[in-house]
């Protein structure tokens, strides 16, 4: 009997994996074929990403500058203070 409920276990948990297989296939389809059928959202997609890139890196060297900044302003308080 041990040996029947183990096959019996073995064929559920092999029928899970088909189902999640056949989940992911399917939404797979579905991604593939989204495209095809909405293009101009994928193309206000493609500009928004594009655009969100761009703003990343301009904040990126935005803070950078503001780091340089703070150090240059630092550095002239300083000179400031050692020739008073």
């Amino acid at each position: 009997m041990a040996d029947a409920s183990a096959i019996t276990q073995d064929w559920e948990q092999r029928e899970f994996v088909d189902s999640i297989k056949l989940s992911v296939l399917k939404m797979a389809q579905f991604l593939n074929g989204f495209g095809k059928r909405f293009p101009h959202i994928i193309v206000y997609l493609h500009i928004d990403l594009s655009i969100r890139d761009r703003l990343a890196k301009l904040n990126s060297r935005l803070a950078t500058l503001e780091r340089h900044v703070e150090f240059l302003e630092q550095a002239v308080t300083a000179t400031d203070a050692d020739a008073a």
